[in-house]
């Protein structure tokens, strides 16, 4: 890398040596990758990084904890950040999910929506609702009776 290009890295990290660091590592580690590299290993890498640095300046705010979250809260806010469109956001939500070797939660919206569609089904099945309310107090009972809801 030419001292030019590092006079500028640093010029553009505005004299923040952590900023300047981290783009120089980034711009090293794109440079460095072999061209014969598929260019999907390189975008997952480039990416990498970037999400490294997302991560790196929301600790730098104070924010952090991810470990020790629900997964849950953490596919809510998912979902939050999904809405507000930053890839890298939404990207590190996964990655939080995925060390914790859990699936994305279904929101409360999916839930209901899966209900609807299995009361519209049970109906085309010629299921009434005395018949669908008595099997659901048949389960709920047998449910209890094996200890797996509280009474």
């Amino acid at each position: 890398m030419s001292n030019e290009l590092l006079v500028r890295l640093f010029y553009a990290a505005q004299g923040d040596i952590t900023q300047f660091r981290i783009k120089a590592r980034s711009l090293l580690s794109a440079s460095i990758a072999d061209t014969a590299s598929h260019q999907d290993d390189v975008a997952v890498d480039r990416f990498a990084q970037v999400m490294k640095e997302k991560m790196a300046d929301a600790r730098g705010k104070g924010r952090g904890g991810w470990e020790s979250a629900s997964p849950e809260l953490l596919s809510r806010m998912l979902r939050e950040h999904v809405e507000k469109g930053d890839p890298r956001d939404v990207a590190n939500f996964c990655m939080m999910l995925w060390t914790m070797s859990a699936p994305i939660a279904p929101s409360a919206d999916s839930r209901d929506a899966r209900y609807d569609w299995m009361l519209a089904m049970l109906r085309a099945d010629g299921w009434t609702e005395a018949a669908m309310d008595k099997e659901i107090a048949a389960i709920a009972a047998e449910r209890c009776a094996d200890g797996k809801e509280g009474k």
